[in-house]
């Protein structure tokens, strides 16, 4: 067998996605994307598989493939969800249909496809021109949430409390991003610091069934709304609605019409019960490294179990935890533009519970909150016997005594 996979960035690193195929007896052929990354990256994919450059059409790539006889398609990258699917369609090979496509990967699309399948949905607007502002906008109770209608790493979203900042923001936000949706905020339950008011969850959807693969809780957000990373696996014992999440996460499914596919939810947890954020048509970010550090489950490789057709064992989701998986995301305060210097973080590194600190960012880069996930420093992992442990090494994350921001 042999399995295209799209390459750009995305939720699964390109180490992990050879790993994957192999093991499960396929040969990859990575699909490079036209963006600035995959340029970048391109020379080490070459040296870990065959490597194609896509074309700048669907059909231009079908004719780069023509001598490749692929058995699926897949990608881990939001960017690239939309042609990954049309690619597989091209090819004669499974994918997202085109209605269940559009819902994956436009959030207007998929909020009214999840309130015709009878969930309750903030109320919403499409702003898609500069020109003119749709009559909903005024109808909407403030604070609101402005944010890409095709979008992924928080870029260019953020909260408005007042019309002038409303308009402000989509003067900002419209010319690059061409069409955003404006929703009315949903308002999370209390929370102390440094613990999230939602959480995620990746899922299985085998035979139109949905398993729960890994349940994150989530660290509160970095102004305006950037992720500071996960932990769990969140069970029962650390979750209180974690059957009302699972309950929340089979209905959006349902409603969106996926009946094979590895997804992923980003869910509110508010006083009134849990709220869908927004669904991801493929592996959440860190998932895969969460889950089999904490011993569940290996999201990932039934991710490519699923696309090449392989016989699928759905895993058991735990009833109870004893130690905690983290990844944290060391994100520049909200008021920073530049990396000035950046020296070893040997202190974290030192740190017990803590197995990798990965730097992310070098002198002279950019890291405004605008980026999103562009302005992430570092990335931390380890495992924590308990959520005060984990608590007290966020404590020890903030404190930036390794770089210095402008």
């Amino acid at each position: 067998m042999t399995v295209g996979l799209v390459y750009d960035l995305g939720s699964l690193s390109p180490t992990r996605q050879v790993e994957l195929a192999r093991s499960n007896g396929a040969e990859p052929v990575f699909i490079g994307a036209a963006t600035d990354h995959v340029d970048e990256m391109a020379p080490y994919l070459q040296h870990l598989a065959e490597y194609v450059e896509a074309g700048p059409t669907v059909e231009e790539t079908v004719e780069r493939l023509v001598n490749r006889r692929l058995d699926a398609v897949l990608t881990f990258s939001e960017h690239q969800l939309r042609f990954t699917a049309e690619l597989a369609r091209a090819l004669g090979l499974s994918g997202y249909s085109p209605e269940t496509l559009d819902a994956v990967t436009l959030k207007d699309a998929q909020r009214r496809r999840m309130a015709a399948g009878g969930i309750p949905q903030p109320a919403f607007c499409l702003v898609s021109t500069s020109d003119t502002r749709p009559p909903e906008l005024k109808s909407l109770a403030f604070p609101v949430i402005v944010k890409p209608v095709r979008g992924a790493g928080s870029r260019n979203t953020a909260r408005a409390g007042t019309r002038d900042e409303l308009t402000q923001l989509i003067d900002r936000f419209l010319p690059d991003e061409g069409a955003l949706i404006v929703e009315e905020f949903l308002e999370g339950r209390s929370e102390v610091e440094p613990w999230g008011d939602y959480c995620a969850i990746d899922v299985l959807v085998h035979r139109g069934q949905v398993h729960p693969l890994f349940v994150s809780a989530k660290f509160s957000l970095s102004t305006p709304f950037r992720e500071r990373g996960a932990y769990g696996p969140a069970t029962p014992d650390v979750l209180p609605e974690y059957h009302d999440v699972l309950r929340l996460a089979e209905a959006t499914v349902h409603a969106l019409a996926i009946d094979e596919a590895v997804v992923d939810m980003e869910i509110k947890l508010t006083p009134t019960g849990p709220r869908l954020i927004e669904l991801n048509g493929r592996l959440g970010a860190w998932v895969d490294d969460l889950a089999r550090t904490a011993g569940v489950c290996a999201p990932g490789d039934l991710a490519f179990k699923v696309a090449l057709g392989l016989p699928i064992t759905p895993p058991v989701y735990p009833t109870t935890v004893e130690s905690l998986a983290y990844q944290y995301i060391v994100v520049a305060p909200q008021d920073r533009s530049r990396v000035l210097r950046v020296d070893a973080p040997t202190r974290l590194r030192q740190l017990a519970c803590v197995d990798r600190v990965t730097v992310l960012k070098q002198t002279g880069d950019d890291v405004g909150w605008e980026l999103g996930a562009g302005s992430f420093l570092a990335e931390v992992q380890g495992r924590a016997p308990s959520r005060q442990v984990l608590r007290n090494l966020v404590h020890e994350f903030e404190l930036l005594d390794w770089i210095a921001l402008d």
